[in-house]
C-alpha cells in the first residue's frame, strides 16, 4: 500500500508539471494533443490507483472488524468458562468426578455452554447428565 501511495504522490506531480506544461505547448496544435493526452492518461491511471488504495483499506478495516467481533466473542466465552466452575458446585446431585468431566468438556463446545447457562437452576442437573452421556 505504501508503494501505491508514492505512485499517486508522483502521479500527482505529473499531472500538475502536465497542466504547466499543456500551457506552455498550447501554440503547439501537435504538443497540446499529447499533452491533453498524457494528462488524460495520467489522471485514469491516477484513479485507478485511488480505487486500488480505497479497496485495500476497506478490506484492512473490514479485517480489524472481523477481529475486534471474534475478540469481543472470545471475552464473552471466557466468562462463561470462569463462571462454569461456580456454576457446576452449585447443582446439587452430581458427583465430583461428574463435576470434573462437565468442567473440562463442556468449554469444548461453546453454544452447548451458552446453552447451560441459559437454563433455569432446576434444569440444570439433567442437562449436565445428558451432556456426559453423550459426550
Amino acid at each position: 500500500m505504501a508503494s501505491e501511495a508514492a505512485e499517486i504522490m508522483v502521479l500527482c506531480s505529473l499531472v500538475s508539471s502536465s497542466q504547466s506544461s499543456r500551457f506552455a505547448h498550447y501554440s503547439n496544435g501537435s504538443s497540446a494533443f499529447n499533452v491533453h493526452s498524457s494528462f488524460d492518461e495520467a489522471v485514469t491511471f491516477l484513479g485507478e490507483k485511488i480505487q486500488a488504495v480505497e479497496y485495500q483499506i476497506s478490506r484492512s478495516i473490514a479485517s480489524e472488524v472481523v477481529v475486534q467481533q471474534k475478540s469481543e466473542e472470545h471475552q464473552k466465552m471466557e466468562e462463561k468458562a470462569s463462571n462454569l466452575y461456580s456454576a457446576l458446585w452449585s447443582i446439587e446431585g452430581l458427583t465430583d468426578d461428574q463435576r470434573y468431566d462437565a468442567l473440562s468438556k463442556i468449554p469444548d463446545h461453546p453454544t452447548q455452554m451458552i446453552v447451560f447457562f441459559s437454563l433455569p437452576s432446576v434444569a440444570r442437573l439433567e442437562w449436565v447428565r445428558r451432556f456426559l452421556s453423550h459426550h
